[in-house]
């Protein structure tokens, strides 16, 4: 074998054995904890050298064929060196302490003293999470110099080359706080991501890349030319009117570290238990004032099963018990309210006996009233607590503007019916263009109105689901799976519409896989329950670290389905295929590299590392690793079959699909959530 061979198939060995090495740890990190997967793989020196190996290679490979001359490409390569030198210097020097203060206590880790003055704990409206929490430090140097900072969640305090973090809070007054130190790492690192996503760019956008190149052969060839059973009662329990449930669902209750309507917890309810919305025609309303008011009835009432069973029990359990309905707001000197059920310990220093007593016995007495058929008195009762939440916490009610937000998602978050239309429609549309596309013609007129149409109108919708659930949470919805799986279905319905006149895969693959999210998204169970955001995750970074992911799957996503549809054509179909499937990698991976990038800019300011080997961080920079490959090996003969393209492309998605679906169900981790 020449040297040349030699150096490719050692470029195989140590790019493979990386992937390996990396995989396997996030199985060791489920199965022995991540202290044991650092110390056995990510932190040991066979598997830095490996990465030095590699990062050398490559380098030697470029030198050895001249692409120096390639400036954009030349500075890739010089930010992956950069990357790597931050990450070993990080790794050797850099330090953190661990402190645990109460106010006005001192620690004497550091080369100074650090005392604390105070904690603050800022929390949610009628609620005990919280929202905020921060810290009053004071910094004493030995010759007596102080100084004085102030620390958030997501606020760093700076002192010297020190970082402190805000990472907890103890109830008793005392606080976590994190302190690092790493004066040359971090900034080497942050140099290699930035110069990674300008040299990356400037590659593809450059007047000779192959990415341009691609795009005059688009144009050239003129491509956009080418052608479950319900539970079933047996006999409908009793329950409030239509109307008086209505009535009912407009009080407001703690729920999910939220004050929100009883509408909304009604829906949750209901849907957890029955798997619907609507039982024999009852409202949820209903459904919820029939639990309150007849549950040795509605108890015998059959629930969806399933593997959430042991949660449906619980559920029923909570509204048997009355844990559920809290909705009775009690103001402390302060005028601020927390908020009770019947069922809890009541601040009787805080109520009077009338207030007591109301509270207390308001589900019986409500039961009582039901049992006698006395409507009228009922509804007095009813108007009597929405006056008594008025009195106790009118400052923490949500707005007109968000209840309305509210109401319109509990009346319009349909999804399960409208993710199997979308899917449905998506496969056939897909079917139907593979089949013109083997036949060498172009889809019917009508079935491109079809599809462009159904995109157009998913998008709008899932577009209003959005804004509702934004206004009515009070926070960008990208916080759970449910979430982030609605924006990517709007996200490739949009794509779909807007590309299918120029590419006509785009419509039919935008609308199946838009189905596909959509129903992964009512997968997620109790994810579709709006929540308060941790403090942690209340940084704009989060936004733009969600989004710009779910672009770069939403484009891989693309690819593997021009990939599945390409088999079928013949040559010149495969081949055309490939170019457009190269145009979309191209900005993929710039995407997923972005999306990394911001991620770990974003743990670093949160957490104080912006790299902590959790499985998903691994799995992701796997996939990026996977799809550079086809990028930096296209002119090879083996890449060049636009057979062998494709196939690697189909397999590819692999590592997508356990970036998302397999860290979540298999190997947890910090980011399982999403």
């Amino acid at each position: 074998m020449n040297k040349h061979t030699i150096r490719n198939i050692l470029l195989i060995l140590l790019f493979v054995s990386i992937i390996i090495a990396m995989a396997i740890g996030t199985v060791i990190q489920r199965q022995q904890g991540p202290a044991t997967a650092i110390d056995t793989i990510y932190a040991s020196t066979w598997f830095i050298c490996l990465w030095i190996g590699l990062i050398a290679l490559v380098s030697i490979i470029a030198i050895r064929q001249k692409k120096w001359h390639n400036r954009p490409l030349s500075l890739v390569h010089i930010s992956l060196l950069l990357i790597l030198v931050g990450a070993i210097v990080t790794k050797f020097s850099s330090s953190q302490y661990q402190l645990q203060l109460f106010k006005g206590e001192s620690s004497h880790e550091l080369p100074f003293d650090v005392r604390l003055d105070d904690c603050r704990v800022l929390k949610h409206a009628g609620s005990e999470a919280a929202k905020n929490y921060s810290s009053i430090l004071t910094i004493s140097e030995p010759i007596g110099q102080q100084s004085q900072m102030e620390i958030s969640v997501n606020h760093i305090g700076r002192y010297r080359h020190y970082r402190f973090y805000q990472m907890g809070y103890d109830p008793d007054g005392g606080s976590a706080i994190l302190v690092a130190h790493d004066p040359w790492g971090i900034g080497l690192a942050y140099s290699g991501f930035g110069l990674l996503l300008v040299s990356f760019a400037w590659l593809m956008t450059a007047r000779k890349s192959s990415f341009r190149k691609l795009l005059s052969k688009l144009a050239l060839a003129a491509l956009m030319l080418l052608p479950l059973e319900q539970p079933v009662m047996a006999s409908t329990p009793q329950t409030l009117t239509r109307q008086q449930a209505k009535q009912f669902g407009q009080l407001y209750v703690s729920y999910h570290d939220r004050v929100c309507p009883l509408q909304s917890l009604a829906y949750n309810v209901t849907y957890q238990l029955y798997g619907k919305y609507s039982i024999d025609g009852l409202s949820p309303e209903q459904v919820l004032s029939g639990w309150m008011l007849y549950p040795s009835e509605w108890i015998e009432v059959p629930t969806k099963g399933g593997k959430h069973l042991d949660d449906q029990q619980a559920l029923q359990q909570a509204l048997l018990e009355g844990r559920l309905f809290r909705m009775f707001p009690i103001a402390d000197s302060t005028g601020q309210a927390s908020w009770y059920s019947p069922a809890d310990k009541l601040p009787v220093d805080q109520t009077d006996d009338n207030e007591y007593l109301f509270v207390r016995y308001f589900i019986g007495y409500c039961q009582e009233l039901a049992f006698q058929g006395q409507s009228q008195q009922l509804d007095t009762l009813i108007d009597k607590l929405q006056r008594f939440q008025l009195q106790q916490a009118e400052n923490q009610l949500p707005s007109t503007f968000r209840l309305m937000a509210e109401h319109g998602w509990n009346l319009l978050a349909r999804v399960k019916p409208i993710a199997m239309g979308v899917t449905t429609l998506g496969i056939i549309l897909f079917v139907y263009f593979i089949f013109c596309m083997g036949q060498g013609r172009s889809m019917r007129r009508w079935t491109i109105i079809l599809g462009s149409t159904a995109s157009a109108l998913l998008g709008c919708i899932v577009l209003l689901l959005e804004c509702l659930r934004w206004i009515a949470q009070g926070h960008i919805p990208l916080t759970n799976g449910f979430e982030i799986m609605l924006f990517l279905a709007m996200t490739l319905a949009v794509s779909g519409w807007l590309l299918h006149k120029r590419l006509p895969i785009a419509m039919p693959a935008g609308l199946l896989m838009a189905g596909l999210a959509l129903m992964v998204a009512m997968m997620s169970g109790g994810d579709t329950v709006m929540t308060q955001m941790p403090p942690v995750l209340q940084s704009p970074l989060l936004c733009i670290h969600v989004s710009v992911i779910m672009l770069s799957y939403m484009l891989l996503s693309f690819v593997l389905l021009i990939a599945l549809a390409s088999l079928v054509g013949g040559k010149g179909e495969q081949e055309r295929m490939r170019t457009i499937s190269m145009l979309m990698l191209y900005p993929a991976v710039w995407l997923l590299a972005a999306g990394i990038i911001v991620g770990s800019i974003w743990a670093n300011i949160s957490w104080g590392c912006y790299w902590g080997w959790d499985p998903k961080e691994v799995w992701a920079l796997i996939s990026l690793m996977i799809y550079v490959v086809p990028l930096y090996a296209q002119h090879s003969p083996w890449f060049n079959n636009p057979r062998n393209y494709q196939i690697y492309c189909i397999l590819a998605f692999l590592s997508v699909l356990i970036t998302y679906f397999g860290v979540n169900l298999l190997l947890g981790g910090m980011h399982s959530y999403a």
